[in-house]
């Protein structure tokens, strides 16, 4: 793989500030701004009021940020991949680069009924590590044995926001989860706790029951110290951290109530054990973050039958207020998934 852009905004002074959290695919919390690829094209809005500040025709899927800078992949022609970088306050083109994929391999923004280009970031301060998978799958109306055309290739691309440099590199290895530090292993393996530890960002948590129905969150550093225990409502899962892993969510199932409500979540956060919210949702859970006193979550598409017949909710990001848990504002993302016909 050969990189054909590698000083990919040469002149751009640097700028510091705080790294971003992509919340899930299409959307990017930095600062008290979401950024979302929207089915009109890219859109920044205001964490706390959901008020749109910029808005591009431009298809730009959000990747990081980093002080005053967006990345984003765009649309490119096969071998390639294609970055572009935008100021955060105004969506205003800063530069753009093309890095080279391997020979027949492309990089859609959205799914084909044969083809997916996905990209995961990792990110610490300036640095983002671009690790993407291309998978190609040809659709067949009939199963044939002996016609494997099924192909997956892998890599990664480093991009430095700050000096603007950009390097195809080598993805990383699969490797075996993180082990349980020995005093957290020997604990999970007598059966202590409902659940295997879970890390999250600096932390380990675990739920463990407690009497008459009661559950505890339990939390403990990195180095496997233990912190002040959790109370939570009775029959809660323990579901996943926040982007920034900041955050935990904790949810339960809600019997009778609306589908659009039929899901209780409590927020905590990690460092102190302060609940941050309860709210109610349409899902168990879903990529979050906690920013501008706001709890912001990406939720899939889904389709449901209601009193006015059968309705279908778009992908969006839904906004609920920290204090009340009510729901501040939606707004659509667009959805990368294939949706189109199939092979019969």
């Amino acid at each position: 793989m050969r990189v054909l852009a590698t000083a990919l905004f040469a002149g751009l002074l640097a700028v510091a500030g705080a790294e971003a959290s992509e919340i899930a695919t299409g959307a990017v919390a930095h600062g008290d701004a979401i950024f979302v690829r929207s089915p009109a094209g890219l859109a920044a809005h205001a964490a706390s009021t959901g008020a749109r500040l910029w808005s591009l025709a431009d298809d730009v899927r959000p990747l990081a940020a980093y002080g005053n800078r967006l990345l984003g992949q765009a649309a490119a022609p096969e071998g390639e991949v294609a970055l572009v970088i935008l100021d955060t306050a105004s969506g205003r083109r800063l530069g753009e680069a093309a890095v080279a994929l391997p020979e027949g391999v492309s990089a859609p923004l959205d799914d084909t009924g044969d083809t997916r280009f996905v990209i995961r970031v990792d990110q610490a301060g300036a640095q983002a590590r671009l690790e993407w998978r291309w998978e190609f799958q040809p659709m067949r109306g009939a199963f044939d044995e002996d016609a494997d055309e099924a192909r997956r290739v892998e890599g990664a691309v480093l991009v430095e926001l700050d000096s603007g440099r950009a390097a195809a590199t080598a993805a990383r290895p699969v490797t075996a989860p993180e082990p349980l530090p020995d005093p957290l292993a020997r604990e999970a393996d007598a059966g202590a706790f409902r659940e295997r530890p879970l890390r999250i960002g600096r932390f380990f948590v675990a739920t463990q029951a407690g009497p008459a129905g009661a559950v505890v969150l339990k939390r403990w550093t990195a180095q496997a110290v233990a912190l002040p225990d959790v109370a939570m409502p009775a029959g809660v899962t323990l579901q996943m951290g926040s982007a920034d892993a900041s955050h935990v969510l904790l949810s339960r199932e809600l019997p009778g109530e609306p589908l659009d409500r039929a899901h209780e979540w409590t927020v905590v956060a990690l460092d102190t054990g302060a609940p941050a919210a309860t709210l109610r949702a349409s899902t168990a859970a879903a990529g979050f973050e906690v920013v501008a006193g706001r709890v912001v979550a990406m939720q899939q598409a889904w389709e449901h039958r209601s009193a006015a017949g059968w309705q279908r909710e778009p992908r969006r990001v839904e906004s609920f207020d920290r204090a009340s848990g009510a729901r501040a504002w939606v707004q659509e993302v667009r959805d990368p998934s294939y949706r189109g016909p199939v092979a019969p």
